[in-house]
């Protein structure tokens, strides 16, 4: 397999079997996306690691800019930027690491790591590369 039929296979896994999953079984009407599922979509757990809010919003930002402007990615990615905004931080200004679906903050600013992922999906988010 050549690197242009990898990249075809990978694309095509990515945007008819990743993403409509985790859109129809990830994210929720607060507009977190819940990543405690078994691989049938059965949410195990609503706590939102913020980490991994930021990734999926870069990850649905991504889709959105690079890959093919739907307007589901853009839905998700939209959502999850509100969401992480809303509830996110602290009144000081950190990144908290894990909050319950309620938005209690459960463990505090534990991982720089959180910063990282949450910033580079802020920024992916706010690219909006226009349409082609």
């Amino acid at each position: 397999m050549d690197f242009s039929q990898m990249s075809a296979m990978y694309r095509r896994v990515l945007t008819d079997e990743v993403a409509p999953f985790w859109l129809a079984h990830g994210i929720d009407s607060s507009g977190a996306i819940n990543n405690c599922m078994k691989e049938d979509g059965t949410v195990l757990c609503r706590d939102r690691y913020i980490w991994s809010q930021g990734q999926a919003l870069w990850t649905f930002s991504a889709l959105y800019n690079r890959i093919e402007p739907r307007q589901e990615y853009l839905r998700a990615a939209d959502g999850l930027f509100r969401y992480l905004s809303e509830n996110g931080r602290d009144k000081t200004g950190k990144w908290m690491y894990l909050l319950d679906e309620n938005g209690t903050v459960r463990e505090t600013d534990t991982s720089i790591y959180v910063d990282g992922f949450v910033l580079a999906g802020m920024t992916e988010s706010a690219i909006r590369r226009p349409k082609k």
